[in-house]
Order: C-alpha cells, then structure tokens, then sequence
C-alpha cells in the first residue's frame, strides 16, 4: 500500500532529524574540515546518496545544526531572563539545568563542544562562534549585574564573569565528549560558586 504524503513527510522529517543528530556527535569530535560525507554515512548508517537527498554538502548540514543550537540557545536563555525569579535563582537554576542535561541529555554537551572545534578551525570572529555566543554571554552578564546590585553575585565584570563561567560549561562538556566524565564531573553547586557569593 503507498504511503501518503504525510506520512512520507513524517518518515523524512524523522530521518532529517537522524542524520542532524549523528552528525552533531561526529562534527564535536572532528570538526568540519576533517569531516567527509562518506565518514558521516558510515557514522550514521545510511548511504551517501541518501545523505545527498537531504544535504547538499557537509557544510549545508553543518549551518543546519548550528542554526539549530543557536535558536534553542536563545529560546532557554530568554525564558530564564524573564523568569519571575531573583539573579540568584536564575543562576542556580541555570547551573542545575545546564549540568542536567550535560549529563543526561544527547547532544548538549557535543553543542559545546563543536562551538570548540569551530573556534578551533575558524578562529574567535566566525560567525557561528559570534551568534552562538552573543545570547548566552548577553543574557548571563545582564542577570549576574542585577545579581551585583542586589549584593548576591561576587563583583567584577560582568561581562568576564559570564564568559568565565561559560568557559566552565564548556569544559565539563568537552571531558564528557571526549570520555573523562568518570574523573572529572562536577556538581551544580561548583559551577554556583563561579558566580554566587558564599
């Protein structure tokens, strides 16, 4: 029996979904200029011509994916902004949250750590690195001054300290991505203290 059209959208939309995901983990490892189609068929499982009826290129699936963090990143980070909470609050339910799903949650942690890999490649000024950063580090050194006036965050630039602590962030994934979360893998309440006055 024929599948019909939603269906068929649904199988694709699925497999899209698929070759982003596994690509994500293999990009974090690799980079762009190291990856090649053929490496990613193989990762995945999938032909290259099915890679092909989805991607153009590597680099058209790469803009995906990273398009794809940017917007979640920006969607989490304005809804803890406006959060009916306190800076503190804020910073530690970003702390619980982040360590969370860093742990526990596929392809968090590979997020961080492609962001690497690009800086790596591209240096600091490529556009990814910038869009990637710009919401988090905004978002982070608004909430740690409201936390600075309200006496609960420890002084000093605001913006230095949230990159201070994304520079953390990025650690704890990059030992989770390349296998020494075992040795190293830190509480909530240690990414807290980057920020929150004891």
């Amino acid at each position: 029996m024929p599948k019909s059209a939603e269906q068929y959208e649904k199988i694709r939309d699925a497999m899209k979904e698929k070759i982003m995901k596994e690509s994500l983990s293999y990009f974090a490892v690799k980079g762009l200029s190291r990856t090649k189609i053929s490496d990613l068929s193989k990762h995945i499982g999938i032909g290259q011509g099915t890679m092909y009826s989805y991607f153009s290129s590597k680099e058209e699936l790469f803009k995906a994916i990273t398009q794809g963090i940017i917007s979640e990143n920006e969607k989490g980070l304005e809804g803890l902004y406006h959060a009916p909470i306190s800076s503190k609050e804020k910073i530690i339910s970003l702390s619980n949250s982040i360590l969370n799903r860093i742990y526990n949650e596929a392809g968090i942690a590979e997020s961080f750590a492609l962001n690497i890999q690009v800086l790596i490649e591209y240096g600091k000024n490529n556009d990814f690195t910038m869009d990637y950063a710009k919401t988090p580090n905004a978002v982070l050194a608004t909430i740690i001054e409201e936390g600075q006036k309200d006496g609960n965050i420890i002084e000093g630039d605001s913006n230095m300290l949230a990159d201070f602590y994304w520079s953390a962030v990025h650690s704890i994934s990059l030992n989770k991505v390349y296998g020494n979360m075992k040795e190293i893998k830190p509480e909530p309440q240690q990414l807290i203290r980057i920020l929150i006055k004891d």
